[in-house]
């Protein structure tokens, strides 16, 4: 990587940084959707695995997890404690 392209990357990382900071509510909804989606995959890729029986079993405890994560999205921001 040359030096104008990390100077690059280190930009959109500040950027991101300051639209994360602006925007709590946003960010919290869009990470827990996300990571809902991601156990979702998980599971479903655990769960189709029939030579591990015990890993099945927790890649469908996580599958019902995120199922009750993806509705419970935050409407407001987090309060400072």
């Amino acid at each position: 990587m040359s030096a104008d392209g990390a100077k690059t990357v280190v930009e959109k990382g500040k950027a991101l940084y300051r639209y994360v900071k602006a925007n709590p509510s946003k960010t919290m909804r869009v990470t827990s959707a996300v990571s809902g989606v991601l156990l979702i995959v998980g599971g479903i890729s655990g769960v189709v695995n029939i030579f591990n029986p015990l890993g099945a079993v927790v890649s469908a405890y996580n599958m019902c997890a995120s199922y009750a994560l993806l509705p419970t999205q935050p409407n407001r921001p987090p309060r400072a404690l």
